[in-house]
């Protein structure tokens, strides 16, 4: 199951990409987060892990898989035997950055977790 969500937003993407590599103040930016506590130091980069809690989910913890400097990355996390891919890209559109979020569920039950989140 893939989900994915897109929206042009008027900021240049260095700016949007400071934002979207900070990942321990998107509670402040966003209402889908509750608590990200980031496990390492320094600079967002491959390898990097973030314990998250988002309403109505379970705690936990993503390593980050791909990284493309100023321009997104991509990160994962194992629960209840399912393996779900997070994606934040950034391209520039314009004067604005189109900032586009994809979420990829895999494994036994992927299509029950697509079917009971639309509803």
């Amino acid at each position: 199951m893939r989900w994915e969500d897109t929206l042009v937003i008027d900021a240049p993407v260095d700016v949007l990409w400071s934002l979207t590599a900070d990942v321990q103040r998107w509670p402040d930016l966003t209402p889908t987060m509750t608590r990200v506590t980031r496990l390492d130091d320094g600079p967002l980069r491959v390898g990097s892990r973030a314990r998250i809690k988002q309403p109505g989910q379970a705690e936990a913890v993503w390593t980050v898989t791909e990284l493309t400097e100023g321009r997104g990355f991509s990160w994962q996390t194992r629960l209840l035997g399912l393996t779900m891919i997070g994606s934040h890209r950034l391209a520039q559109v314009g004067d604005g950055c189109r900032n586009t979020l994809g979420i990829e569920v895999h494994g036994r039950g992927a299509g029950c977790s697509g079917w009971c989140s639309a509803r």
